[in-house]
């Protein structure tokens, strides 16, 4: 899934990966969440930080979930 943080910066989140790009194609971060479920939770509007939702899961028949939180990412660019 891919959301766009401000006009010129992109976040792509994906098994259990989550890059930072420019709309230029150049990767500025790339963070790995090992088992771990990332959603992208929305933009300040100035563009300059986001929010993900992470949610940990343990397996099973039924998974259920074990633990989630916020997480805040600045940027400085």
């Amino acid at each position: 899934m891919d959301s766009f943080v401000s006009k010129t910066t992109l976040t792509i989140i994906g098994c259990s990966t989550m890059s930072i790009i420019g709309t230029d194609g150049r990767v500025l971060f790339t963070g790995v969440f090992n088992d771990a479920y990332l959603y992208f939770g929305g933009a300040s509007k100035n563009g300059k930080s986001f929010v993900i939702a992470v949610s940990s899961w343990h397996p099973g028949d039924p998974p259920y979930l074990t633990d989630e939180w916020l997480g805040w990412v600045k940027w400085f660019f």
